[in-house]
């Protein structure tokens, strides 16, 4: 009887956890997609429509002109590295970083959303800002 209740307890908390880890996934693939200058890799954890934010310019596309736009971008600046400086989830679950990208001829600093829509964790909002 013993053995059931702690094959129960450690099956809660993984389904639990299970969550979490979802967001993990997602923030550590865009990282390395950002650092790669990889516009195809970071889509693939875009929203359906995403708020892309370039030094002052706001626009929501969708995930195709997302892909152009990112992959014009790093053409701009090509990516020397991206690093996250804080992570943080508010009590709705939404999940806010904020990075570092490095470029060769500077460094953005990159605000990033990431909400959970329909049981996935997606990037929602994209912002890189000239330091």
């Amino acid at each position: 009887m013993r053995t059931n209740n702690y094959a129960l307890t450690a099956l809660f908390f993984l389904l639990i956890s299970s969550g979490g880890y979802a967001q993990v996934e997602v923030m550590a693939n865009a990282q390395l997609a950002i650092k790669a200058g990889n516009a195809e890799g970071l889509v693939k954890h875009f929203n359906d429509s995403v708020e892309l934010n370039f030094i002052d310019e706001k626009k929501n596309y969708s995930k195709t002109q997302a892909e152009f736009v990112l992959r014009d971008f790093f053409s701009k600046y090509p990516a020397v590295d991206f690093q996250y400086d804080h992570k943080t989830t508010s009590r709705g679950g939404l999940r806010f970083t904020i990075g570092t990208y490095t470029h060769k001829q500077g460094k953005f600093r990159v605000h990033m959303l990431i909400k959970q829509s329909n049981g996935k964790y997606i990037i929602d909002l994209l912002d890189f800002t000239e330091e």
